[in-house]
This record gives structure tokens, C-alpha cells and sequence, in this order.
């Protein structure tokens, strides 16, 4: 009797410690695995960089565990090559796990056919070395290549020995003054109009595929699937831009050239494209007129305000967002271009104040 005893409080002690044991291991897990209960959905992207939905609700996850991208831009080419390190360092020490990489036609083929992403023309051009050293520093990255990226670049970053062809209906006038092409400018009131212009243009059809396999080529060793800190690609610059524009069938039907051709390049690996919309009137992931959806991570810029607050018509367009969120329940909210207080006027020298409650503003909910 005394020995059953003793064996039961053994066993029970026991479960006691398993059981704790679990409790401990649970406790441990959360954050970097899911309930067994839980309802996982994944929606785009490769293993180790996935947008999912758990339950009823978005989540990134990168590298088997949730990811929250804090990103800046890093303008390369317009640093000395031996400032790279320090910049990124810099930004790093910000707080920084991401980058915004801008990748310039023009930049990296000055002329037709001589094409540099290595470096040996302008050190400023080594796009590789750009990739390689953002990824030993530990930042993810999303790479924007274009074609047209707004960037307040001379021609919007094409080539202007391209857009000398006829096909692109541009003066040599406008060409020296760095003006974007045609169909670009009239994106921004007219963006289903430009894009049936550009679906019109085989010449742009035929060097921009010819251009995404070079860029896209160079790149392809670092994308995520593979290892690297690629997450993600933007198609184009500043589309579907404006609640009075119109996004419609050749809008789309572009934005899916666009992406058929970075498809072919990558080989079709599971990378995850966006657009970035700002106040568009029918959200990207909403669209029903392609059979693979394109995110939208959209762009919020300030204007500049008397003592650096914001307006009631800020205000307006916040809650304008935040209803677009809501046509996009499979992707996380996000913005690829943010900001609080517009551009400098060129007779600023220091940066306008801009309240802090600014930020708190243009992130409803």
C-alpha cells in the first residue's frame, strides 16, 4: 500500500513537471510557431518569405518568424562607392532591417548595349556589390527596377538613346531637359490611357524585357527563395496614383507584361509583386481582371504645413487609406514611400519641423 502510494505521487509529480514543462515550451514557442488550431493560409511568396493569413488576419513572415520591414531607400548612385559601408552602417544604427533599392536604366546603360552592373565603368554602378553588401549587414530588400522610376531622375530613368527612337514621340528638347517620357507624364491623370499607349510601343516592349533579364539576371542569386535578402519587386513607378484616376483593362494588362517579363527572367520564382498605388479607387489584391493578384504597398507623402501640422484634409485622405485597407484582406498594410513633411523649397537650408503627431496621424487603426 505505502509503495503504491509513493508510485502514485511519483507518477503524478511527474505529469506535473511534463506538464509544466509543455507550459514553459509553449511560452517559449510564441511568436515563432502557430497554434495547432490555428488557420494558416499562405498567400504568396517562397517558405522563408511569405505572406500569409492566420486565422483571419495578414502576416509577413521572414526566415520562419514574423517580420516587420522598417525600410529607407539607399540611393547608391548618387554616393561615392567607399561611402556605401558608412551609410549603411548609419542607417543600420536607425534601427533599419530593410532597404528600398532603386535600380536606374540610364544608370546602368548609358549606352545602347554597354551595360554595368559591376562596376566597371563608375564604380557607383556596381549593382552587385550593392546586393552583396546589404545582404552581409543583414538588410532585406525590395527592388524596384523599373522600368520608369519617378526618383526625380533626369528622363524618369530611361535611356534617352531609347527615347530618341520615334516610337516614343519625344523632342530632343525635352529629352536634354531630363523630362519623363510621354506616357509616363500621362499616367498620373490617365493611367489605363498611358498603359494602352505603352502596350501600343514594341520597342518598349521588346528592350524592356531585353533590360528586366539583364537587371533581374544580376539579381537572381540573392533573391529570398535562394537564400538572399530579395523579398520583394515593384512593377513601374507612381501607377494608379489618384482617386480621380481610372485603372482599368489596359492598366492592368500592362502591369501583367510587366511582370510576365520579371517572371521569365527569375525563372518564375515565388516573388512577391507590387504596385505602388496611392489613392487608387479599387485596390490592387480587390481587381478581378488578372488571374494572379498584384499587391499594392502604397506611398503617403505630406505636404508642408504652417507651424508642421497636418490638415483636416490630411486627415480626409488618412481615412481614405484606411478604407482601402480594407479591399485588401490578404496583405499586410504597408507603404513603400512615406513621409511626414514634402520636399525642401530651395532656399531651405535645414529640414522643416514637422510634428511627431503627424506620424500617429498617418497611421490610423
Amino acid at each position: 500500500m505505502a509503495f503504491d502510494r509513493l508510485a502514485r505521487k511519483g507518477q503524478n509529480a511527474l505529469r506535473r513537471c511534463i506538464l509544466l514543462s509543455a507550459a514553459v515550451l509553449r511560452l517559449l514557442s510564441l511568436g515563432s510557431a502557430y497554434c495547432a488550431q490555428d488557420r494558416v493560409r499562405v498567400v504568396a511568396g517562397s517558405p522563408n518569405n511569405q505572406m500569409r493569413v492566420v486565422n483571419t488576419y495578414p502576416e509577413y513572415w521572414v526566415d520562419g518568424k514574423p517580420f516587420f520591414p522598417y525600410s529607407g531607400t539607399f540611393f547608391y548612385y548618387r554616393l561615392p562607392r567607399d561611402r556605401w559601408v558608412d551609410e549603411l552602417l548609419a542607417l543600420k544604427a536607425l534601427g533599419l532591417n530593410a532597404l528600398d533599392v532603386v535600380v536606374l536604366w540610364n544608370w546602368h546603360e548609358p549606352q545602347e548595349g554597354q551595360i554595368d552592373f559591376d562596376g566597371h565603368s563608375n564604380p557607383r554602378r556596381d549593382l552587385r556589390y550593392v546586393l552583396q553588401l546589404a545582404h552581409s549587414l543583414g538588410f532585406k530588400i525590395t527592388l524596384r527596377p523599373g522600368p520608369y522610376n519617378t526618383s526625380e531622375w533626369r528622363n524618369g530613368g530611361y535611356p534617352d538613346w531609347l527615347l530618341r527612337r520615334p516610337e516614343y514621340q519625344m523632342s530632343e528638347q525635352a529629352i536634354l531637359e531630363g523630362r519623363f517620357p510621354r506616357w509616363s507624364a500621362l499616367q498620373y491623370e490617365h493611367s489605363d490611357q498611358a498603359a494602352a499607349e505603352w502596350l501600343k510601343n514594341q520597342t518598349h516592349l521588346n528592350h524592356t524585357r531585353r533590360y528586366f533579364q539583364e537587371v533581374l539576371g544580376v539579381a537572381a542569386p540573392f533573391f529570398a527563395d535562394r537564400g538572399g535578402p530579395i523579398l520583394s519587386l515593384q512593377m513601374d513607378d507612381d501607377q494608379a496614383i489618384d482617386p480621380q484616376n481610372y485603372s482599368g483593362p489596359n492598366f492592368w494588362k500592362y502591369m501583367d507584361t510587366l511582370r510576365k517579363f520579371a517572371q521569365a527572367a527569375t525563372d518564375d520564382r515565388p516573388i512577391i509583386y507590387f504596385i505602388d498605388a496611392e489613392q487608387m479607387r479599387l485596390n490592387a489584391e480587390a481587381d478581378d481582371a488578372l488571374p494572379e493578384p498584384f499587391w499594392n504597398q502604397g506611398q503617403d507623402h505630406r505636404g508642408i504645413y504652417r507651424d508642421g501640422y497636418s490638415t483636416p484634409a490630411v486627415a480626409r485622405k488618412n481615412k481614405f487609406f484606411l478604407e482601402l485597407l480594407k479591399t485588401q484582406p490578404l496583405f499586410i498594410p504597408a507603404h513603400i514611400e512615406f513621409n511626414t513633411i514634402w520636399y525642401l523649397n530651395g532656399d531651405d537650408s535645414f529640414s522643416r519641423f514637422s510634428e511627431p503627431s503627424n506620424y500617429l496621424m498617418a497611421t490610423p487603426g
